[in-house]
C-alpha cells in the first residue's frame, strides 16, 4: 500500500481564502475581493479570556440537528461544534486531519486506512472507538446521495482495532477526502449507541446529541434560542489553531443561537447589544458601521442565489418553459434589490469565480439574458396554458424574499400567472422535500470544495433532475484522475446545466458580517465559527 500524505489539496480550490481576523478595535476593511482583513495589532484587548456568553443571530431555526438528516445550512452551521469528522478543512482548504491523526490510501484510492487519535472524548463521558466510526460511516453511506455516489455500490467499513478503520471500495473514490471534510454535508462521528437508539429515525434530543466538539448541546427552545455549553473534557488537538482543524479552544462558557427572521429586527438587536454576531444584508451595511459597538466584516461566502425547479411534476417540468425562465431572468436587477453592487459580481459559472473550478464566461449566452420577448416565445412554444405556478420563497433569508419579488415580476411580464407563497425557512423545506405542490422554490448555494458536493446534482434532491448524460458526466468527474481531466468534465456538466435548466443561477454573492466590539477571534473562509473566539466586557 502507498502511503499518501494526510494533507491533501482539496482539488476544488485554487486559492487561500484570506484570514478573516474581528476585534474589538474598529471596522473590518474590505481588502478588494470581499474577504476581510484588519490590522492585527488593533487588538489591544490582550490575550484570549476565558468565560463569557456570547449570543449569535441566525436567520432561523435549523429543522434538525441529525447530521446526516438534511442538507440545510441552518443546520450544519450548529452541528459543526458538537460533531467532528475523520477530517476536515485548514487556513488553506486543503485537507486536514480531526479524528483521524493521518491515513493511507492505495494506488487506486479503493482502500482507506484511518488511524485514529487516541483519548478523544465523547460529551457522555465514553472515548470514541473505531465501532463509533464504523457505525456513523454505515449511517452516512446508508443516507448522504453523495457519499453513495462516490464510494460506489458494496461499500466497505471496517474497524481493524480500535483505532483503525478502513473503508474499501469497489470505484476509485478520488473524491472522498474531499467529501468527508467539508462542514456542510460533510462526515461527522456519532456513538454507536446513539446510532443503535435512532435505528432508521432522526437522532432527536430524547436520544441525544452527543459529539466530541468544543461544545455541548444544553437546550433548545425553538423560535426562542439553541444553546451550546463548553464540553469541559474536549480533547483539542495540539500545535495551534488552523481554520476548521488544529487547535480549537472554548473559551466561551455558552453560546446561544436566536433565530431572527426580519433583517430590520435584526439589526435594532445588534445595535442595542442583544446579539453579539450576526449577518447583515449589504444594504444595511451604513448603518450598522455608524454604530460605535459595532464593525462590519466583508468575507467571499462563495454563495449562488438561484431558483430551483419541480421538474417531475406540474409546469416546470416542461423544458420550454424552463428555458423561459432562464430567458427572462434578470440577475442585476435581482441581486440589487437584495445586495450593494460591491457584494455580488454577475458571471455564469455555478462555482465560485475565486476556485479553479471558475468555468469563465461558459454559459453566457444563456446566463442573465433579461429577454422578455425570447421568453413570450418560449412560452408559446411550451404546454403552459396560464395556470398558476406556485412559487415559494421565505423572508427567513432577507435576499431570498427581495430576489424573489423582482423575478415573479419579470414573470409577469413574460404573461405568466406565478402564486407566490411566502414561508418559513423550515416549512420550505418540508414542502420542497414532496414531489407535488410546488413548482418554484428560492435557494442559495454554498460554497463547496467540488462540484460533486452540489446539491441539486443529486436525482433525490428536491426538484430531481435526473438525466443519463448528466449521471454519466458525474460518475466521470468522480473518477478521472487529474485535475485537467476533471476541468473538461466539469465544462461539459456546466453545458448540460445550462441545456436542460434543473435551476437559474442569479450570480455570487459576498456577506457580511456585524460583530460587536467585546468579540475577539478569527475565522477563515465563507462562515463564522466560535471556537477560538472570546469576549470582553
Amino acid at each position: 500500500m502507498k502511503s499518501k500524505s494526510w494533507r491533501i489539496v482539496c482539488l476544488a480550490t485554487a486559492v487561500v481564502l484570506l484570514l478573516t481576523t474581528f476585534t474589538a478595535c474598529g471596522s473590518g476593511t474590505s481588502n478588494g475581493s470581499g474577504s476581510a482583513t484588519t490590522d492585527p495589532g488593533a487588538a489591544a484587548s490582550g490575550e484570549p479570556v476565558y468565560g463569557g456568553h456570547l449570543i449569535v443571530r441566525e436567520e432561523g431555526d435549523p429543522p434538525t440537528l441529525d447530521p446526516t438528516m438534511e442538507g440545510a445550512v441552518a443546520t450544519f452551521m450548529i452541528v459543526r461544534y458538537i460533531w467532528e469528522g475523520l477530517a476536515t478543512m485548514d487556513a488553506n482548504f486543503e485537507v486536514t486531519g480531526m479524528l483521524a491523526k493521518d491515513w493511507d490510501i492505495n494506488d487506486d484510492f479503493t482502500e482507506f486506512v484511518f488511524h485514529l487519535r487516541e483519548g478523544v472524548n465523547f460529551h457522555d463521558g465514553t472515548v470514541m472507538t473505531s465501532a463509533d466510526v464504523v457505525a456513523s460511516l454505515n449511517r452516512w453511506y446508508g443516507r448522504s446521495e453523495i457519499a453513495q455516489k462516490n464510494l460506489g455500490e458494496n461499500a466497505v467499513f471496517q474497524a481493524t482495532d480500535p483505532l483503525t478503520v478502513t473503508i474499501k471500495t469497489t470505484v476509485p473514490a478520488r473524491n472522498l477526502l474531499n467529501i468527508m471534510a467539508y462542514w456542510e454535508d460533510g462526515f461527522y462521528v456519532v456513538p454507536k449507541s446513539t446510532i443503535d437508539a435512532a435505528g432508521d429515525d432522526e437522532i432527536t434530543e430524547a436520544i441525544g446529541y452527543i459529539g466530541t466538539g468544543p461544545y455541548k448541546f444544553e437546550e433548545y427552545i425553538p423560535d426562542n434560542y439553541l444553546r451550546l455549553t463548553k464540553f469541559e473534557d474536549y480533547t483539542a488537538i495540539e500545535g495551534g489553531s488552523d481554520g476548521m482543524g488544529g487547535t480549537k479552544l472554548a473559551y466561551l462558557d455558552t453560546i446561544d443561537f436566536v433565530p431572527v427572521k426580519e433583517a430590520t429586527t435584526a439589526i435594532a438587536g445588534l445595535q442595542a447589544g442583544d446579539y453579539d454576531v450576526g449577518s447583515v444584508s449589504s444594504d444595511l451595511i451604513d448603518q450598522v458601521s455608524s454604530q460605535p459597538n459595532l464593525h462590519v466584516v466583508p468575507i467571499d461566502s462563495g454563495e449562488f442565489p438561484c431558483v430551483i425547479f419541480n421538474k417531475t411534476t406540474g409546469p416546470m417540468a416542461d423544458l420550454k418553459l424552463r428555458q423561459a425562465m432562464q430567458a427572462l431572468t434578470n440577475g442585476e436587477d435581482i441581486l440589487g434589490a437584495a445586495f450593494n453592487p460591491e457584494f455580488y459580481s454577475i458571471h455564469p459559472g455555478f462555482m465560485p469565480a475565486f476556485t479553479a473550478w471558475n468555468t469563465g464566461d461558459l454559459g453566457a449566452e444563456y446566463y442573465n439574458q433579461a429577454d422578455i420577448e425570447k421568453a413570450k416565445q418560449l412560452i408559446a412554444e411550451s404546454s403552459y396554458n396560464g395556470e398558476a405556478i406556485v412559487f415559494y420563497t421565505t423572508q427567513t433569508y432577507d435576499y431570498m424574499y427581495k430576489n424573489a419579488m423582482v423575478l415573479v415580476s419579470e414573470m409577469k411580464d413574460a404573461g405568466l400567472n406565478v402564486d407566490l407563497q411566502v414561508v418559513d425557512w423550515a416549512t420550505l423545506g418540508e414542502i420542497r422535500s414532496k414531489d407535488t405542490g410546488w413548482d418554484i422554490f428560492s435557494g442559495g448555494f454554498t460554497l463547496k470544495l467540488t462540484p460533486l458536493l452540489i446539491a441539486w446534482m443529486g436525482d433525490a434532491w428536491p426538484g430531481k433532475w435526473v438525466s443519463p448524460e448528466k449521471t454519466r458526466l458525474l460518475t466521470e468527474l468522480g473518477g478521472v484522475l487529474g485535475t485537467d481531466e476533471q476541468y473538461a468534465v466539469w465544462e461539459e456538466l456546466t453545458k448540460l446545466a445550462y441545456e436542460e435548466v434543473p435551476v437559474v443561477y442569479f450570480g455570487e454573492i459576498r456577506y457580511a458580517y456585524a460583530l460587536n466590539n467585546r468579540v475577539h477571534g478569527d475565522w477563515v473562509g465563507s462562515s463564522p465559527y466560535y471556537w477560538n473566539t472570546w469576549v470582553e466586557d
